[in-house]
């Protein structure tokens, strides 16, 4: 920056310096460079989050590499790899998505089985307690309260177990959110869909070297499709606030989880709107149009009526059904006032 002095021709110079930092470890950027109170404090200009690719992204990206993959096919991307640029750019275009995921995770070079631990110890000094709060939490695809959490890690809920929990939510591997009814507190759920992948099926010590393409269509990978849509589901709201119309009104988004039934009944995700409506939302993967039995229709409405008598709400209910090509019409279709299919996901 020049400064000069028109009367006297004097020049002054002042030079800034600007130096970005930057790194995949959020949670010791958070603490030690933003969140610093030593020297570094109030000297940050500009922080920017980089969040994963989006399904729109990384069909997009997918699309400069040559890739002429459909939605589906794109969506069974996302499910295991997320959006993560580096994991994507390992993808051989050139090969189907069945022939990369034998080649990244079964193969006996397999670079992103080796991943698995590479990446937790290159972010936290003492990995061990992160690696088994994230196994147990992909066992649980509800989510788990701390207390819980506490108790299957045989720990005090202390400062300890905050830190790591902490740490695991900033780092986007797991996500905290509220329930309706306060008295259960917030779930942790794990939302890494790499390592969502592994645990499910990257860990497994088969000799199989094409066991993903020996799978396809298979009980075990159709139902592990039907958990991670969920999640790809969760990942996009603004996207299903967009769909639903609902970008312009005020709403808030959580979970329930009954304090009455045993086994807990759980809804996944709730949008509460200011207009007095709440959308109860259902989750359903399919490969062609949903048929709905009689028993998901009436343990759909099962959970709609014990949400509204515990939660003593008074707004209307919505039954929002989020399905990836729509409701075969039956007997049952009518139950939904809403819906959104695939595509809506990809609108931005």
């Amino acid at each position: 920056m020049q400064l000069e002095n028109k009367d006297n021709g004097l020049k002054l110079e002042k030079k800034y310096n600007f130096s970005p930092v930057f790194g995949s470890a959020t949670s010791w950027i958070i603490k030690n460079i933003i969140d610093n109170h030593g020297g570094l404090h109030n000297r940050i200009t500009h922080e920017m989050y980089l969040k994963p690719f989006t399904l729109k992204e990384v069909e997009l990206y997918l699309k400069s590499r040559g890739a002429r993959w459909n939605r589906l096919l794109i969506l069974q991307t996302y499910m295991i790899l997320g959006g993560v640029p580096y994991y994507l750019s390992l993808l051989n275009t050139s090969q189907s998505l069945a022939e990369n995921i034998d080649r990244l995770f079964f193969s006996e070079q397999a670079e992103l089985k080796r991943e698995y631990d590479r990446l937790y110890k290159s972010l936290y000094r003492n990995p061990d307690q992160y690696m088994d709060i994230v196994k147990i939490l992909a066992g649980n695809k509800q989510g788990l309260t701390r207390k819980e959490i506490a108790t299957k890690m045989h720990l005090n809920q202390n400062g300890h177990l905050s830190k790591i929990l902490d740490d695991l939510t900033k780092c986007g591997f797991i996500r905290y959110y509220n329930v309706s009814n306060k008295t259960s507190g917030g779930i942790y759920q794990l939302v890494d869909f790499y390592s969502l992948f592994y645990h499910a099926f990257g860990k497994k010590k088969t000799t199989d070297v094409h066991y993903w393409s020996h799978s396809i269509n298979t009980p075990v990978q159709n139902t592990w499709f039907g958990l991670a849509f969920e999640r790809v589901c969760m990942s996009h709201i603004p996207q299903l606030l967009y769909a639903l119309h609902l970008d312009n009104i005020r709403t808030e988004y959580y979970a329930w989880r009954s304090q009455k039934q045993n086994p807990a009944a759980q809804i996944d995700l709730i949008i509460d709107r200011a207009d007095g409506i709440q959308n109860i939302c259902e989750v359903k993967y399919s490969q062609t149009a949903y048929s709905l039995t009689k028993n998901e229709y009436d343990k759909i409405l099962n959970r709609c009526d014990g949400f509204v008598k515990e939660t003593q709400s008074r707004k209307g209910v919505h039954i929002t059904m989020i399905t990836t090509f729509g409701l075969k019409e039956n007997a049952y279709s009518s139950i939904a006032q809403n819906s959104v299919v695939l595509d809506d996901l990809f609108l931005k």
